[in-house]
């Protein structure tokens, strides 16, 4: 089947979603893919990157193509879509008895981080947001807000390295409370940015 990617240019992306796939960490990215197009049936992935569990970096959605990634989500300080949101997955999510977890590895870690700092050097203008802060899912099972905070990456603009990502591009709102239930996260303590 022939992907129907519709456009994306640069200028329209405003957020850069973190999620997870939901599914054991074995699963490979021609897995998701097969999800994704065979089971689901949609005409393209739902990410535009996906990092697996032995830090494999696999692009599912070309740059410049929208990917399936939310649904539209309009709040008082948002509005994202697949018009103009980017995804990026690690693969896992779930432990044994199917239940979310953040069982990122070090070296997946490691590579989600790689991947957003190049993201975050595309689209200087762009917010980072996990999935759960915008739908009522667990996606991508960890607070993205604090953990946006205190990764470590390098500003690829001027390659120095950096301790957290500037408060201005974290997205902080948690609209389903689904860090607040899950993580203590109280979004009224929040600087709105």
């Amino acid at each position: 089947m022939a992907r129907k990617y519709r456009p994306l240019p640069d200028e329209m992306v405003e957020y850069i979603v973190i999620h997870t796939s939901a599914s054991p960490q074995k699963y490979t990215w021609e897995w998701l893919l097969h999800y994704f197009i065979n089971i689901l049936n949609w005409s393209v992935a739902g990410y535009h990157v996906v990092v697996e569990e032995t830090g494999l970096v696999k692009r599912l959605v070309p740059h410049g193509k929208q990917s399936n990634g939310v649904k539209a989500f309009r709040a008082k300080d948002i509005f994202i879509s697949n018009r103009n949101a980017i995804h990026i997955c690690w693969e896992g999510g779930i432990d044994e008895n199917g239940q979310p977890t953040d069982n990122r590895t070090e070296i997946q870690e490691r590579e989600l981080i790689r991947v957003l700092e190049w993201y975050l050097w595309k689209y200087p203008n762009a917010k980072v947001l996990g999935h759960n802060q915008v739908d009522l899912k667990n996606c991508p099972c960890f607070n993205v807000i604090e953990w946006a905070r205190q990764i470590e990456y390098t500003d690829l603009n001027t390659n120095t390295r950096i301790v957290g990502i500037p408060e201005w591009r974290i997205y902080k709102g948690d609209n389903f409370k689904v860090l607040e239930y899950h993580f203590g996260y109280d979004s009224t303590k929040q600087a709105s940015a």
